[in-house]
């Protein structure tokens, strides 16, 4: 019933208005600021960044893997069961919009896929900084962010 309310004075079209304001904002900030943050750890290559990365114990690919297969079976699980739980609101909201359930596919498809783009460069962003400075503390990173780049982003 508030779904119904909500919708027929415009909400949806509030909801729409900010989804993509917000797409066109990831899609243009979030990749410019990955490139500002590679340019500024100055090892150019990705090839050094790769090597001074698995000079770390927590990047090297055995430690993520290890050769227990219980607990990668549960490490998988809990993936799984964090994708179910992951369908929020407004993500639901945004499947009530839709005029047949193909459409509703192709909606979630492209959300995924451009979610999964915008990981991509979040975790880029995130070892950019470490690559750059590797002590900093969890508290520190954020300052260190606003001080170093662009006030812009």
């Amino acid at each position: 019933m508030l779904l119904i309310f909500y919708s027929a004075f415009g909400g949806v079209r509030a909801v729409t208005f900010t989804d993509v304001l917000q797409f066109i904002t990831f899609s243009i900030v979030i990749p410019l600021l990955t490139w500002f943050m590679f340019v500024k750890v100055g090892k150019s290559p990705i090839s050094l960044i790769l090597s001074f990365l698995q000079g770390y114990k927590k990047f090297q690919f055995s430690s993520i893997f290890h050769s227990d297969y219980t607990h990668l079976a549960r490490i998988l699980l809990l993936v799984l069961s964090a994708m179910v739980i992951y369908i929020e609101p407004g993500t639901m909201q945004r499947v009530y919009m839709c005029s047949c359930p193909r459409q509703s596919k192709k909606v979630f498809l492209y959300a995924t896929v451009f979610n999964l783009i915008i990981t991509i460069f979040i975790i880029l962003i995130s070892l950019f900084i470490f690559a750059k400075s590797p002590d900093l503390q969890a508290i520190e990173i954020w300052p260190y962010v606003v001080c170093q780049y662009s006030t812009l982003f």
